[in-house]
């Protein structure tokens, strides 16, 4: 099993993000969620998930990114997943059509160069 890696980070310019390695499954959630939410408590407009080092999700790692979307809805905050799409997060949110209600890129630099924007804002 990799070792689990959470990075929060916060630019204090209202942007913040959260990178996630390893497995985000059910021994993750609690973490990651906590994570989530230290960074969320700060209103960012801004949140990233970096999950291109995830290795693995399962249901209750798709659970945390859903309920992420839904803060995301409630407090007018641009969300995006960086994920490569053949991934194993790129394809489970495919088929999920969670892909649909975040901004999805394959790298961090393709935030900045098109700007922000969540779908289904």
């Amino acid at each position: 099993m990799p070792e689990l890696v959470i990075e929060p980070t916060w630019d204090g310019a209202g942007q913040a993000r959260l990178r996630i390695a390893g497995d985000l499954d059910l021994a993750a959630a609690r973490e990651v969620g906590a994570a989530l939410s230290l960074l969320e408590a700060n209103d960012p407009a801004e949140l990233t998930l970096d999950l291109r080092d995830v290795e693995f999700i399962d249901s209750v790692g798709l659970r945390v990114i859903m309920e992420a979307e839904q803060r995301r809805r409630r407090s007018d905050r641009e969300l995006s997943v960086v994920a490569r799409q053949d991934g194993p997060v790129g394809r489970l949110l495919s088929l999920t059509l969670l892909s649909q209600r975040v901004r999805m890129v394959e790298r961090l630099e393709e935030l900045h160069a098109a700007g922000t924007g969540a779908p289904g804002g």
